[in-house]
């Protein structure tokens, strides 16, 4: 007796309405990179969104932050708080300090697993190295686990050093401090992306997010409330100026 096999292709029609996104308020999911140089203020602003929880790979780096926070050690003790926030329903962002500490810990794990003493090394045998491409799929799967979540989820990461060609033409945009082609997929894969910097502005050092993207700084947004967006953040408020962003955005979008 022959089984009747089904076409599951046969069963699809194109979408006769059309999709009306939500843009008007803060998503409960929402993913972000926050990058920019050291001590600019990354984790601070972080810090403030509501109901948060820093998982701080950093040492001392949200000690003076009023926040929950877990100091981890390794991969391992990352892994386990995932656990707990699978079957969590308070904690409402989550944020990574650091992305690139976190990456730094699965080089070495990848680095005992293929056993190799560091990542730039070819393993004997080997024309290319495979220990790139393991690198890159056990960081991308640690992403996706984090943005499965039902949380806001927040990576922050420090800025890779400019590559300039020595007459000051820039050969590389500012971006996340992670390896080649592990960066752009992450970049690809998180729906905003927002670079941090300071600025002299009359005399006072001032604080910027930006959603803008460009030739000289990855960044933007997918998020019609956030792409293309520059925002000041004064210390306290950040947060607060940040979701402004979406209750504007159902007036411009009229």
């Amino acid at each position: 007796m022959t089984e009747k096999i089904t076409d599951e292709k046969s069963l699809l029609e194109l979408p006769k309405v059309m999709h009306e996104p939500n843009i008007d308020i803060m998503p409960k999911k929402l993913g972000m990179i926050i990058f920019g140089p050291a001590k600019v203020g990354k984790t601070t602003f972080a810090s403030e969104f509501p109901n948060s929880l820093i998982i701080e790979a950093e040492p001392n780096g949200a000690d003076y932050c009023k926040c929950k926070k877990m100091d981890v050690m390794s991969l391992n003790e990352v892994r386990a708080i995932y656990k707990l926030l699978e079957k969590d329903t308070e904690i409402e962002t989550v944020i990574i300090d650091s992305l690139d500490k976190i990456a730094s810990w699965i080089e070495l794990e990848v680095c005992e697993k293929i056993g190799i003493s560091n990542i730039m090394e070819t393993k004997k045998s080997e024309r290319f190295g495979s220990q790139w491409g393991v690198y890159k799929k056990d960081i991308l799967n640690l992403i996706d686990k984090f943005l499965e979540l039902d949380k806001k989820i927040i990576f922050l990461s420090h800025t890779k050093k400019t590559e300039t060609d020595g007459h000051g033409g820039i050969l590389n945009p500012k971006t996340i401090n992670i390896y080649g082609s592990a960066a752009v997929e992450i970049l690809a894969k998180v729906d905003n992306i927002g670079y941090m910097f300071c600025q002299k502005v009359e005399g006072k050092v001032k604080h910027f997010l930006s959603f803008e993207g460009g030739l000289n700084v990855e960044a933007g947004g997918r998020h019609p409330a956030l792409s293309g967006k520059i925002i000041e953040l004064t210390k306290g408020n950040g947060y607060n100026t940040f979701a402004s962003l979406f209750k504007k955005t159902k007036k411009e979008t009229k």
